[in-house]
């Protein structure tokens, strides 16, 4: 009986080798940086394939370009990179755009959006916004300039189309919603405030770009709310979005709102959530089709314990509880990922498997939850970057064209560092990323599942091991086992008993050579094994 026991286990683990062609690792293969100091290079980041190549391009904004205390006020400034194979720190913009002030018309260029497709040509589309400075920080009344750029535009002097705000508007925020009403022309949401101080949104139905101010205001008038497109999460043909505000209690809420062709939107499909205190953000954020399922999937708010609620996109109304929770990654230097406007998450299929993963910044790294079946909740691999510390910004494609997804961070300013000039870094994918859900061991047809993060792990530090499945106390003692590529028990403890308040036990791995490993739980008749990676 052992000596099956040994065979099995030899064969899980030879089997994990042929199929790990490599250890999750994403591989720094570009680094940039700002013209000049506290030129904030790097304040937005925008990927669409923008010259029509096959190849996904990088589009980045730096606010601050041009400013010289006490001299010279910023005028901002946006590159455009080129993607394809040799993309590398080498790599020169093939155009860029900086405001004219002080001189000509005085126009700061200020913030970057990729629109979707507005003009039904088959290819993403690029806004840019600009603006003549008021008093303060707001710009002055009708100054605002909303220029599109149709994909394929090889000079950004001359905009395919300008939209202006109306006397008594005052410039906001930009989203992308995709076409919600279905006549192949996706669509834009604007956020805007009135002379008074009142705070509206509105839609700019793309092909037209006629205007239409979404459900009544009264209700969530919030200065700090938005509007999202979250992709087809009915799989219906039209996309869906959601709206986040407070409301007059003080209550955080969001409101989904599926897509239809009449362009009504008075009646919201489900509330998320109504809290007053427990969201850190209204903000949702899509997530692709993490489960490959055909319906696209979102984030909906992120709790105080930075872990992201995931729903999954269905046939059915989505409920007020999510469908998963990824747990916030953390270390010496745990952080949530950035929860001021979620713009330090975003997806991609960084392994090219057909499932998107999430990519989420956090304190001095970064973190990737892989796409799958049955996604575990636990982070799949971390980069650490001393920079990734403040304001930083993430977007996710295949810049070097290779089939891949690939992650591109920066970070615009440094809060303590007057000489930053604003840094981006561009992190390959490949197809060597594995899942803590890994399917070469079964799984336990009682239910009883046994996790591992982070995995890969250092030799340096300690691997958390996580349990479900287990709904009451059980009495007997839990028994962690690890075996190395050989077959042979180089690990072993015990915990007198295990009840679903542990939310996990840690092993430490210091003396442990490079090498992958199982590691098996037994909690009387219940069992559980998972493959795990040892890295220096």
């Amino acid at each position: 009986m052992k000596q099956i026991k040994l065979l099995t286990l030899t064969l899980l683990l030879l089997s994990g080798m042929l199929c790990l062609s490599a250890i999750n690792e994403l591989p720094l293969i570009a680094e940039f940086q700002g013209e000049h100091i506290k030129s904030r290079f790097g304040y937005q980041l925008v990927c669409l394939d923008f010259n029509h190549d096959g190849y996904d391009d990088l589009i980045v904004s730096s606010r601050s370009y041009g400013y010289s205390y006490p001299y010279t006020p910023p005028r901002g400034k946006v590159y455009v990179y080129y993607g394809g194979p040799g993309f590398s720190s080498n790599t020169a913009p093939a155009m860029s755009l900086e405001g004219d002030y002080p001189n000509g018309m005085q126009r700061i260029v200020a913030t970057i959006h990729n629109v979707g497709d507005v003009n039904g040509d088959g290819f993403d589309d690029l806004m840019i916004t600009d603006y003549v400075p008021g008093s303060g920080n707001m710009p002055m009344e009708e100054s605002v300039r909303f220029m599109i750029y149709y994909g394929c535009s090889n000079d950004l002097s001359t905009p395919n189309v300008v939209l202006m705000l109306t006397p008594g508007e005052s410039w906001g925020r930009i989203y992308k919603l995709g076409d919600i009403d279905g006549d192949g022309y996706d669509d834009i949401g604007i956020w805007y405030c009135m002379s008074g101080g009142r705070h509206l949104l509105d839609i700019v139905w793309g092909g037209s770009f006629e205007r239409q101010n979404m459900i009544d205001m009264v209700v969530i008038d919030d200065p700090d709310f938005s509007i999202v497109g979250l992709g087809d999460i009915s799989n219906d043909g039209y996309h869906d979005f959601s709206v986040g505000y407070y409301d007059a209690d003080g209550y955080s809420n969001i409101r989904v709102y599926y897509g239809n062709q009449d362009r009504v939107y008075e009646e919201y499909a489900q509330i998320l959530h109504r809290y007053a205190l427990w969201a850190v953000t209204r903000r949702c954020v899509p997530l692709g089709d993490l489960n490959n399922d055909g319906f696209a999937d979102f984030m909906g708010w992120l709790p105080l314990s930075g872990d992201i609620t995931v729903w999954l996109g269905s046939s059915s109304l989505p409920t007020m509880e999510p469908s998963l929770m990824l747990s916030a990654f953390g270390g010496e230097y745990a952080m949530p990922p950035r929860t001021t406007d979620s713009a330090g998450i975003t997806y991609g299929d960084l392994n090219g498997d057909g499932y998107d993963d999430v990519i989420a910044l956090g304190f001095l790294r970064f973190g990737v939850w892989l796409g799958g079946s049955n996604m575990n909740g636990y982070v799949d691999l971390t980069v650490s970057n001393p920079n990734l510390r403040d304001f930083p910004f993430v977007v996710a494609g295949d810049f070097n064209g290779d089939g891949f997804d690939d992650v591109a961070v920066s970070v615009p300013e440094l809060r303590y560092d007057n000489y930053h000039p604003g840094y981006m870094y561009v992190y390959a994918g490949n197809p060597g990323l594995v899942t803590n859900d890994d399917a070469l061991i079964p799984e336990a047809q009682d239910g009883f599942r046994l996790t591992c993060s982070p995995n890969p792990v250092s030799n340096k530090s300690k691997m958390k091991v996580r349990f479900s499945g287990i709904k009451e106390k059980v009495p007997v003692p839990t028994e962690i086992s690890v075996y190395n590529l050989r077959g042979q028990l180089v690990y072993q403890t015990k915990v007198a008993q295990c009840r679903p308040s542990i939310d996990y036990l840690e092993l430490d791995l210091t003396d442990y050579a490079s090498g992958i490993y199982i590691c098996q739980a037994r909690i009387g008749s219940l069992q559980s094994s998972k493959r795990f990676t040892i890295i220096k």
